[in-house]
């Protein structure tokens, strides 16, 4: 009856692996540890107001407590012990500076996820770690990552988003929809290989009165087009007089000379010695 006990309280048991570096032997990186205080300041809290039972549902493993390398992160990857993994580096120009000996390839850092694993979801606080995020998605329910830059702030707020939401017994779903909706920061959210869109996200209002406004042009358009073909009609026609009745009017008149008139918006066809005028005007 115990181990049973005991079992049940350990399938119910959320494991945290934070992979996260201090870099003191680098400059200029700023406070990028800020989010993972972020996290254990919220556990500590909850651990204060719920005890030991909440130690019972959450538990937070930092992979760094000791000195390891990659190698040793792709054995706690592959050993399905960890529901979420939290990652804090600084990455630059595709590379992640892992520790103060290892620098690691996205290429080759992103290929830990390459399996079917256990994961449940990954949070990427890795600069420009978008190409990264859509790789590991695909083995991986959850994943959020960055397409610039990370924003200590950002990071920051996303993570107490998260964590606020996940320790006071949400879903990830849920959990990771809470940052999606904070406008204020703007990572990328990947759910079973796809970008992570939340369902009450308004669509984009139709504009008609835009669509009225082309109508309108459009008739303006066939108007003019209408008057061009009218005056077009009426010229080739009184090209067609001239040419009928020249021919007729010198055999009735042999040896006289005509004047004839032609221009775009107006015929006016004169025969001076029998007095006759043929004239269309517009």
């Amino acid at each position: 009856m115990g181990s049973k006990v005991k079992e049940q309280v350990e399938e119910s048991l959320v494991r945290i692996l934070v992979v996260s570096q201090i870099y003191r032997d680098y400059k200029n990186f700023g406070e990028i540890d800020e989010n993972v205080n972020c996290l254990k300041r919220i556990y500590a809290e909850n651990v204060d107001i719920h005890g030991e039972d909440f130690k019972k549902k959450f538990e937070i493993v930092h992979f760094f407590d000791k000195d390891r390398n990659f190698q040793q992160l792709k054995i706690f990857i592959a050993s399905g012990d960890y529901d979420l993994i939290h990652f804090s580096l600084h990455g630059d120009e595709g590379v992640i500076i892992f520790s103060n000996t290892e620098q690691i390839p996205y290429s080759k850092f992103e290929t830990i996820f390459s399996l079917k694993h256990n994961i449940k979801a990954v949070i990427l606080n890795i600069c420009e770690s978008a190409g990264m995020t859509r790789i590991i998605a695909r083995n991986t329910d959850w994943v959020l990552g960055w397409n610039q830059k990370v924003i200590l702030k950002d990071a920051t707020e996303a993570a107490d988003t998260f964590y606020t939401s996940f320790f006071a017994g949400n879903s990830i779903e849920d959990s990771f929809m809470c940052v999606a909706s904070n406008e204020s920061i703007n990572p990328l959210i990947y759910q079973d290989s796809k970008l992570y869109i939340p369902d009450d996200e308004p669509e984009p209002e139709e504009n008609h009165d835009g669509e009225d406004e082309i109508r309108q042009i459009d008739n303006e358009k066939n108007k003019i087009t209408r008057r061009k073909k009218l005056v077009f009609t009426l010229t080739s026609i009184g090209l067609v007089l001239v040419l009928l009745i020249v021919p007729v009017n010198k055999i009735l008149n042999p040896g006289t000379t005509n004047k004839i008139t032609v221009d775009a918006d107006s015929l006016q066809i004169t025969f001076p010695s029998s007095g006759s005028r043929v004239e269309r005007n517009e």
